[in-house]
């Protein structure tokens, strides 16, 4: 009966690892970071949005297209996800913290290369992704122009 109540209760603390770490701007806008530091979800006034692919901080060489995504972990500490991230590939790690507040989330942090001594002066494109589908929206460049719907081809 012990064991099972401790796989119980192993099940459960991993169901809720999935679901991620809820962070909000308190003004509707909510995102779910998960123990990986990948954004896993995100939601609008409740409703969650439809999922995308490649929610969350990635890099790119300033002369490639192709981006790499970020893993590590997330903890949150005082209402402070901390974010602590790297890419083997790329040799580099983000350290971020990602912090609540009233009408925005903040993300703050730092990139260092991993690779000072062979390549010391290079560069690297540093993103940050939310994972929602958005093929279908309409997207508008500015008041007077018409708006552009999204397809999988025209981002």
């Amino acid at each position: 009966m012990k064991g099972m109540i401790l796989t119980l209760a192993g099940a459960f603390l991993l169901g809720a690892s999935l679901r991620g770490l809820p962070v909000s701007d308190s003004a509707g806008l909510t995102m779910d970071i998960d123990l990986t530091g990948v954004v896993s979800g995100v939601g609008l006034n409740g409703a969650s949005l439809p999922s995308g692919s490649g929610g969350g901080f990635f890099l790119r060489e300033p002369n490639s297209s192709t981006r790499v995504s970020m893993t590590g972990t997330a903890v949150s500490t005082n209402g402070i996800l901390k974010l602590d991230l790297i890419n083997t590939a790329l040799k580099a790690s983000v350290k971020a913290d990602v912090s609540q507040g009233n009408g925005y989330i903040e993300v703050s942090g730092t990139l260092e290369n991993l690779d000072p001594t062979n390549n010391p002066d290079r560069g690297l494109w540093l993103g940050f992704n939310l994972p929602v589908n958005t093929v279908g929206w309409n997207w508008g460049h500015n008041l007077t122009a018409a708006n552009q719907v999204i397809t999988s081809t025209v981002p």
